[in-house]
């Protein structure tokens, strides 16, 4: 006995409503993805500056003594 193949339907698919929800939720996360990407960048800026500003102290206390 063989099994029964399903007839595929022919409206088989995503609606449009599926699809423009999914592309929503593709929009945000990238956007927030971005963001977070720019605020990492200024923290790292940061960071180096005050690594090279501690290594300037470093420097100068190294000096005086």
């Amino acid at each position: 006995m063989r099994p029964q193949l399903r007839k595929r339907s022919s409206q088989a698919g995503f609606t449009l409503i599926e699809v423009i929800v999914s592309l929503a939720i593709l929009a945000f996360s990238l956007s927030t993805l971005m963001g977070l990407q720019a605020l990492t960048t200024q923290q790292l800026r940061m960071a180096e500056q005050l690594n090279t500003g501690s290594m300037l102290v470093r420097l100068k206390m190294m000096a005086v003594e």
